[in-house]
Protein backbone atom coordinates (compact mmCIF):
# COMPACT_ATOMS: atom_id res chain seq x y z
CA UNK A 1 0.00 0.00 0.00
CA UNK A 2 1.64 3.68 -1.02
CA UNK A 3 0.18 7.18 -1.26
CA UNK A 4 -0.44 7.08 -4.64
CA UNK A 5 -2.43 4.11 -4.86
CA UNK A 6 -4.68 5.86 -1.87
CA UNK A 7 -4.64 9.08 -4.41
CA UNK A 8 -6.39 6.69 -7.00
CA UNK A 9 -9.18 5.82 -4.90
CA UNK A 10 -12.60 7.92 -5.94
CA UNK A 11 -13.29 8.71 -2.63
CA UNK A 12 -11.70 11.02 -1.33
CA UNK A 13 -12.60 10.83 2.53
CA UNK A 14 -12.00 6.93 2.19
CA UNK A 15 -8.71 7.91 1.21
CA UNK A 16 -7.85 10.38 3.62
CA UNK A 17 -9.57 7.88 6.55
CA UNK A 18 -7.40 5.00 5.53
CA UNK A 19 -4.14 6.82 4.61
CA UNK A 20 -4.43 8.41 8.19
CA UNK A 21 -5.50 4.97 9.85
CA UNK A 22 -2.17 3.04 7.99
CA UNK A 23 0.38 6.25 8.75
CA UNK A 24 -0.80 6.56 12.63
CA UNK A 25 0.25 2.88 12.97
CA UNK A 26 3.48 2.92 11.10
CA UNK A 27 2.28 1.39 7.72
CA UNK A 28 2.60 4.34 5.75
CA UNK A 29 5.08 7.21 6.29
CA UNK A 30 4.19 10.58 7.02
CA UNK A 31 2.44 12.75 3.97
CA UNK A 32 2.01 16.07 4.17
CA UNK A 33 -2.10 16.67 4.05
CA UNK A 34 -1.92 19.73 1.97
CA UNK A 35 0.04 18.50 -0.29
CA UNK A 36 -2.24 15.66 -1.27
CA UNK A 37 -5.09 17.98 -1.42
CA UNK A 38 -3.44 19.84 -3.92
CA UNK A 39 -2.31 17.40 -5.79
CA UNK A 40 -6.10 15.72 -5.77
CA UNK A 41 -7.40 19.11 -6.36
CA UNK A 42 -4.97 19.58 -9.48
CA UNK A 43 -5.81 16.65 -11.14
CA UNK A 44 -9.40 16.93 -10.98
CA UNK A 45 -8.71 20.12 -12.33
CA UNK A 46 -6.88 19.63 -15.10
CA UNK A 47 -9.15 16.81 -16.22
CA UNK A 48 -11.59 19.48 -16.14
CA UNK A 49 -10.05 21.67 -18.11
CA UNK A 50 -8.95 19.25 -20.73
CA UNK A 51 -13.00 17.48 -20.95
CA UNK A 52 -14.57 18.59 -24.09
CA UNK A 53 -18.30 20.00 -23.74
CA UNK A 54 -17.53 20.29 -20.16
CA UNK A 55 -18.59 23.65 -18.19
CA UNK A 56 -15.58 24.98 -16.35
CA UNK A 57 -16.22 24.29 -13.19
CA UNK A 58 -15.11 27.60 -11.59
CA UNK A 59 -17.58 30.10 -13.46
CA UNK A 60 -20.59 27.27 -13.51
CA UNK A 61 -20.68 27.11 -9.90
CA UNK A 62 -20.67 31.11 -9.65
CA UNK A 63 -24.14 32.27 -11.56
CA UNK A 64 -23.02 35.82 -12.68
CA UNK A 65 -19.45 35.59 -13.54
CA UNK A 66 -19.69 33.71 -16.89
CA UNK A 67 -19.59 37.26 -19.26
CA UNK A 68 -19.92 34.97 -22.45
CA UNK A 69 -23.94 34.66 -20.75
CA UNK A 70 -24.36 38.22 -21.56
CA UNK A 71 -24.49 41.03 -24.49
CA UNK A 72 -22.23 42.70 -22.75
CA UNK A 73 -20.04 43.14 -19.33
CA UNK A 74 -21.93 44.90 -16.38
CA UNK A 75 -21.99 48.74 -15.68
CA UNK A 76 -20.23 50.02 -12.99
CA UNK A 77 -22.03 52.85 -10.61
CA UNK A 78 -19.67 56.18 -11.42
CA UNK A 79 -18.77 57.81 -8.76
CA UNK A 80 -20.42 60.87 -6.94
CA UNK A 81 -18.55 62.72 -4.14
CA UNK A 82 -20.08 63.18 -1.18
CA UNK A 83 -21.59 66.63 -0.65
CA UNK A 84 -19.70 69.42 1.19
CA UNK A 85 -21.42 70.44 4.27
CA UNK A 86 -19.84 73.54 6.54
CA UNK A 87 -17.62 72.69 9.21
CA UNK A 88 -18.25 72.24 12.87
CA UNK A 89 -16.94 74.74 14.86
CA UNK A 90 -17.94 77.09 18.11
CA UNK A 91 -19.86 79.79 15.83
CA UNK A 92 -22.08 77.09 13.99
CA UNK A 93 -23.11 74.90 16.46
CA UNK A 94 -26.12 76.28 18.34
CA UNK A 95 -25.83 77.65 21.79
CA UNK A 96 -28.02 75.87 24.82
CA UNK A 97 -27.77 78.52 27.42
Amino acid sequence: MTHEALAGLSDWRTASFVRELLTHHGVLPHADKQLILFERWLTQRLTSMNAPNTPNSSTASRPGTNYDDYDERPRTVPYVPPQRTKPVNASTVPSTS
